[in-house]
């Protein structure tokens, strides 16, 4: 085979260090094939076709071009660009906080049952990105992974949490799922001073409602919404499931926030 274009984009942000590449192939018999290969930067990949019979070279391209705008919007860049970050890289400090609240599996489809018929559990939708607590003190913005280490953030997303969150006088501790430079939004534990302080030792019912009343509107920073009530979780569920979504998370409401993960169960499951 003939290689007509390849395009290499990466993508290094917390702990991912990835890359994603698309290539165009004219076969011999005059036909033309769109190629993926991804993997961690370092490695060989995994390689896989976006066609499986051969195309013209108008479609062949196209199909790599909307392939490639894709994972651009999901933060991968062109080889050899760096994204901008809130700090060098290689910031490799210890937080002030644990790291995030991680989840269990449910175990099956009884308890999956269950926990829908039980009003004492919501709903949001899982995402798959990196998992981020987002720090604001003294004025900065800084990302804290689950392991509790500080780490960059790109600047685009800090403009977006400015817009968001600057109103708010005092520190703000928020946790969600950075995907590229967007940033998604599952909790709060804290929200500056206007609301007495630390949110980690109220229920996740309260603690939601309160970054919802004041989280303003931010570019790329976005709150998942809640689902509650059996019929309502139900409907989402089958919803999530239509599209093949990553998943869904479902907490205990009158839960407190408690970063890392239990040997099983819990109050956050997936």
């Amino acid at each position: 085979m003939t290689t007509v274009s390849s395009t290499r984009l990466e993508y290094a942000q917390g702990n991912s260090d990835k890359f994603y590449e698309v290539s165009v192939h004219q076969d011999g018999t005059g036909g033309y094939h769109v190629h993926i290969v991804y993997g961690r930067n370092g490695t060989s990949g995994t390689s896989s076709r976006k066609t499986n019979d051969p195309t013209t070279y108008t479609n062949a391209m196209k199909i790599a071009s909307k392939t490639l705008d894709e994972k651009r919007k999901k933060g991968y860049v062109d080889a050899g660009q760096a994204q901008q970050t809130t700090s060098p890289a290689g910031t490799n400090r210890m937080a002030s906080v644990l790291g995030s609240q991680l989840s269990n599996p449910v175990k099956d489809e009884a308890q999956l049952e269950e926990l829908l018929d039980d009003d004492g559990w919501d709903m949001q939708e899982k995402k798959d990105g990196v998992r981020m607590r987002v720090l604001r003190s003294g004025g900065a913005y800084m990302g804290v992974n689950r392991r509790g280490l500080i780490v960059d953030l790109p600047e685009t997303t800090v403009k977006g949490l400015r817009q968001s969150f600057e109103h708010l006088v005092g520190d703000i501790d928020i946790d969600g799922e950075l995907i590229g430079v967007n940033y998604y939004i599952f909790d709060a534990l804290r929200l500056g001073e206007r609301l007495g302080g630390s949110l980690e030792d109220a229920p996740f019912h309260k603690r939601f409602a309160c970054i919802e009343a004041e989280m303003r509107e931010g570019a790329g920073i976005h709150l998942v919404p809640v689902h509650r009530g059996s019929a309502a979780k139900r409907a989402f569920l089958e919803e999530m499931r239509k599209v093949n979504a990553e998943g869904v998370i479902l907490r205990e409401s009158s839960a407190q926030y408690a970063a890392g993960k239990p040997n099983s169960g819990g109050s956050v499951l997936k």
